[in-house]
């Protein structure tokens, strides 16, 4: 867990690292990016997961990629701390194999 708390610590002070180079304040910036002041307060201080979608409009109005806020020093086996790492791996394998079998053509009489 404490991966977790510390990987969206970094992406909050991230995203505030860029807001404050383009000099607007957490109030201006939140209505611009179309969230809520006080939800956008939590994710600058890594108080919540912050969804792809909200992630998005960050990066948007911050006008750089999603790839400049991501913490780098983070694998995703450390994310995934407390869960079933062991099962996540199995269920990935079999993903992985799925694609690598050939699909039959159909036939569609077209």
């Amino acid at each position: 867990m404490k991966n977790k708390i510390n990987f969206l610590q970094e992406l909050g002070n991230n995203i505030r690292e860029q807001r404050k180079l383009k000099k607007v304040n957490q109030e201006d910036f939140a209505k611009h990016a179309n969230i809520g002041r006080r939800h956008y307060g939590f994710i600058e201080r890594g108080e919540v997961n912050v969804s792809v979608v909200h992630l998005a409009k960050i990066s948007l109005a911050l006008g750089v990629s999603i790839n400049l806020l991501l913490p780098t020093n983070f694998s995703l086996i450390d994310l995934l701390e407390g869960y079933d790492v062991a099962t996540l791996k199995r269920t990935q394998s079999k993903i992985v194999a799925g694609k690598k079998r050939k699909v039959p053509a159909s036939n569609s009489a077209e």
